[in-house]
Parts: C-alpha cells; sequence; structure tokens
C-alpha cells in the first residue's frame, strides 16, 4: 500500500539587502526562526557583494547559502565575485541568474569557469528558454515560478522535460499570497521534490488574507490535508 503524499516542504528565506553588519543580523534572525537555507542578494559592486557574503557565511556558519544576482552582473564580475569566494573557502549550494537574461553564452561560461552551480531564473520561463539553456549547458538547475511560466500545466511539462535533460528543478514563487504558494507548493511536491524550495513569498505577509489554505511552520510549507488549494474565503 503506497504511502501517504507528503504535505509539507522546505523553503529557503532570502535576506532583505543591507550593509554587512545588517545582512549578518537578518540571517542570525532567520535561522533562529528556523531556515536552514538563507540566499542573499548580490549583483551590486562585486566589492560590496563579497563582504555581505563572508558577513553571512560567518553569522550563519552551518546555514546553506546562496546567491541570487537577479541578472545584475557582468561576466567579468561574476568571476570576480565567485572566484573570490571559492578561494576563501565559502560553500555555496548555487548562484542564481548571475547575468542578464539574454546572455545564455554569458551565463554558460560563467558556469564552467566557477566552482559553484548556476540556477536559471530569469533567464527561464518557456519550453523554448529552456531548449536553449540545455544546449548551451547553460545552467545546472532551472527556477520555475507558476506565475513567470502559465500555470501549473506548463510548469509540469516544464519539470519533466528539464529532469530528463539532466538538469535539477528549483520551484520558486514571487512575492504573493498563500494562493500562489501553495500551487507552487503543491507542484514541488506532487513532482516528487526533496530538496528545499524557494517558497517564502508569503512567509513575509503579517497575515494570511484567507481562510484556510496552506501555512508556515518555521521554514516548512504546510499544505492542508484537503483538494485543491482548501482556501474558505476571504478574511
Amino acid at each position: 500500500m503506497a504511502g501517504a503524499v507528503p504535505t509539507r516542504i522546505e523553503s529557503d528565506v532570502t535576506l532583505p539587502v543591507g550593509t554587512p553588519d545588517e545582512l549578518a543580523e537578518n540571517a542570525s534572525a532567520r535561522v533562529a526562526d528556523g531556515f536552514t537555507t538563507v540566499k542573499v542578494k548580490v549583483g551590486g559592486r562585486p566589492e560590496a557583494d563579497i563582504a555581505g557574503v563572508l558577513a553571512v557565511r560567518q553569522a550563519v556558519p552551518h546555514a546553506a547559502l546562496r546567491l541570487d544576482a537577479n541578472a545584475g552582473w557582468r561576466v567579468e564580475d561574476a568571476l570576480s565575485v565567485l572566484g573570490a569566494l571559492g578561494r576563501a573557502g565559502v560553500d555555496l549550494e548555487s548562484v542564481e541568474q548571475p547575468v542578464p537574461r539574454h546572455d545564455l553564452e554569458g551565463m554558460a561560461y560563467v558556469r564552467r569557469m566557477q566552482p559553484y552551480r548556476v540556477v536559471a531564473d530569469e533567464s527561464f520561463s518557456t519550453l523554448e528558454d529552456l531548449v536553449a539553456i540545455v544546449r548551451l549547458g547553460a545552467a545546472d538547475v532551472v527556477n520555475i515560478k507558476l506565475a513567470k511560466c502559465g500555470g501549473l500545466t506548463a510548469a509540469v511539462e516544464l519539470h519533466k522535460v528539464a529532469r530528463a535533460h539532466g538538469l535539477d528543478v528549483l520551484v520558486g514563487c514571487m512575492v504573493e499570497s498563500h494562493i500562489g504558494v501553495g500551487a507552487a507548493a503543491s507542484l514541488a511536491i506532487g513532482a516528487g521534490s526533496t530538496t528545499v524550495q524557494d517558497l517564502d513569498g508569503a512567509w513575509w505577509l503579517k497575515s494570511s488574507p484567507y481562510r484556510g489554505g496552506m501555512t508556515y511552520s518555521g521554514s516548512e510549507v504546510v499544505l492542508p490535508d484537503r483538494p485543491g488549494t482548501a482556501i474558505d474565503g476571504l478574511l
């Protein structure tokens, strides 16, 4: 007899942009909240990016770290920052969208020339994007967001094709309500994902505007044991 379908999946948390001291303080606070994976926004001046990441790593030495450049670096800046972090022995799980979205050749070059796994986000929303990423070897991971790709049907197909071509999949979200995050968590769970996802978008809200639906428990997105979104209405 098959086991019960899980209703929980772990998420990372993204730190607000700030000074190295602010980043370190916020990282410590989020780990105290129960998060084990922290995402740091980079993509600005290389020196400031390096200082910020080093401060976070020192503040939360046991947390997994992800970087997200949001397409903010040039190729040379990406290699400068990531090379410096590598030489400093900083353990990073991944770096997301290190270069502008249309520069897939540049992203492929960054992937080859530094030690960390590359995640495609802004460069990826359609099957055509996925084909180009696979053809050029531009990423190790793709970030599927329902709001970008057109909904659950398209997302399921992209997930299958990406995995068939050896890419790992991260399910992400925008800053959105519990409905959108709940749907994204359902995708990740339904696809059998076991990695830490990128689903903290509704965690930052003071409260859900809805009755029912998903909730957070520490770093976990918790889905109700009911069909669909399980939203009962507005508060």
